[in-house]
């Protein structure tokens, strides 16, 4: 087997598709802790994957045969992290793999009421796809990794696996690499698939000689948002209808190679991180001007035309490590055929309804700077810096980011190590910039008319608060000072989803 192939953007070579056939599955879990759900995986004649970009078959190789001369069929074992992907990115990641002749077997991970969603149900018979609820009160590790550490335990069984021959994982995070190092290392292929704008995280696994697959962007065929960071560093959005063309990929990889190689001799791009970070950071340092930051390929293809025209390296500033990239986002919920109607992808409505970038300098004040811009501090409900940053910690998305960087706030940590925490996060490129703005009230109102505590034409701020207060009162919740976190710690509350995220506390 050759080695992987270097290059900033590797991907995975479609072949050409084989015949189909149908089997009965053939695994099932046997411990307790990751009793499954299965149904019968349909499958085809499998083609051997090779490393990045080497997926070609090798003909002078004797191939294996199975009940006389049929080829015998390679098995690949695609585990989804469903918490991260939509039903859209899972079937176009299936139909990839099929496609360049494997036989895939799909096993779902998420939370059991996954199995109660109407949508998930039938993409799952649809599919013949096996289900494996995650329970956060079963599983032994840290809060919020229930997930990953159920699919790292299904990749150590598939290794002595006789009828697996790859295993394949769709993730959008660098969480596996040690498994998947250890499945190359077992002798086992591997192979791990995202979407495209999670191609840094693709080549820290290509790094390691896992093959890649840049997943298309989850949109219809426009983007309907623009998000822009002006020259002061301020930024804004509009509704627009934008066509964005598929760039060739050999095109969209020297384009990427040339932007690596330049952020890095200016100090814009460590060993790994976001492009678009490094990208908007040094066209900010520069005063180029407006950049459009969301859709980032049209960022990223001006910041490329403005390397191409420039005549001396020397002319461009270099990296001081002093700025944060923000890019304020909201929950990903409401309706997702609305969101792509009108936006374009549901991550297109996350920003445009955030209110656009900014670009911060670092200072000793740079976390509560973030924190306003964000919309947990404010001069008026909002005031105590504290619950500020417990509000901040606790909404699900910016949880899962500080928990990857490994800067989640622990309960023996005073508000100067969260700060501290804070502080490195924004500044990092290791996450996308991509922050959760604080939840809207409109549920809570809901919950409080219906419960009686509030007239259903009562939607104004100290009103809704007088009736949270009451509602605190009567469910024993501590009353807080600030009116995001009374919102946010009520409807917590008042979810009985036992497996609800778990709340963070630290020493005020």
């Amino acid at each position: 087997m050759q080695g992987p192939q270097q290059g900033p953007w590797p991907r995975f070579v479609p072949v050409n598709a084989v015949r189909a056939c149908c089997c009965p599955p053939d695994r099932v879990f046997n411990d307790s802790r990751r009793t499954a759900v299965l149904f019968p995986a349909a499958c085809c004649i499998l083609i051997r994957a090779q490393p990045v970009c080497q997926a070609y078959v090798d003909h002078r190789r004797r191939r294996r045969t199975h009940r006389g001369s049929r080829p015998a069929r390679q098995h690949t074992e695609l585990l989804v992290d469903a918490d991260m992907f939509s039903i859209r990115t899972t079937r176009i990641a299936i139909r990839l793999l099929e496609d360049s002749g494997h036989v895939v077997n799909t096993t779902i991970y998420a939370p059991a009421g996954r199995q109660q969603n109407k949508k998930w149900l039938n993409f799952m018979h649809e599919l013949e796809i096996g289900f494996q609820p995650v329970d956060k009160q079963q599983t032994g590790g840290p809060s919020g990794e229930e997930v990953d550490e159920a699919i790292s335990l299904a990749v150590q069984d598939s290794w002595t696996a006789a009828e697996v021959d790859c295993i394949a994982l769709l993730t959008g995070d660098a969480g596996y690499m040690d498994i998947m190092q250890s499945t190359l290392e077992y002798g086992r292929q591997a192979i791990v698939l995202a979407e495209e704008t999670s191609r840094a995280i693709l080549s820290k696994y290509a790094d390691i000689g896992v093959s890649v697959a840049a997943l298309p962007k989850e949109h219809e065929g426009f983007i309907g948002v623009q998000a822009l960071l002006h020259a002061d560093g301020s930024g804004s959005v509009r509704e627009t209808h934008l066509e964005v063309p598929r760039t060739p990929t050999d095109v969209a990889d020297r384009r990427a190679e040339v932007l690596m190689q330049f952020m890095s001799d200016l100090g814009y791009r460590q060993d790994s991180g976001y492009l678009m970070q490094s990208a908007a950071k040094f066209w900010f340092e520069n005063s180029l001007g407006d950049l459009t930051v969301f859709p980032q390929s049209c960022g990223l293809k001006d910041v490329s035309e403005v390397i191409a025209a420039s005549r001396c390296f020397s002319q461009f500033k270099k990296y001081n490590f002093d700025l944060a990239f923000l890019v304020p986002v909201t929950s990903r919920s409401g309706s997702k055929e609305k969101g792509r109607r009108n936006h374009g992808s549901m991550l297109a409505r996350a920003v445009f309804r955030g209110g656009g970038p900014a670009m911060l300098r670092d200072s000793e004040k740079l976390t509560i700077q973030a924190l306003r811009k964000l919309g947990y501090l404010d001069g008026n409900l909002n005031s105590d810096v504290t619950e500020a940053v417990l509000a901040f910690v606790n909404r699900p998305a910016n949880k899962h980011t500080l928990r990857k960087l490994e800067m989640l706030p622990v309960a023996m940590d005073k508000l100067s190590d969260v700060d501290e925490k804070l502080r490195a996060a924004f500044l990092s490129h290791a996450a996308k910039g991509h922050w959760q703005v604080p939840a809207q009230d409109l549920e809570v109102r809901q919950l409080l008319q219906r419960l009686g505590f509030l007239s259903s034409s009562a939607n104004r701020p100290k009103t809704v608060s007088k009736a949270m207060r009451e509602y605190a009162q009567q469910e024993g919740l501590p009353w807080r000072r600030t009116y995001n976190l009374n919102v946010f710690q009520i409807m917590h509350h008042a979810n009985t989803n036992p497996n609800k995220a778990g709340w963070v506390e630290f020493q005020s």
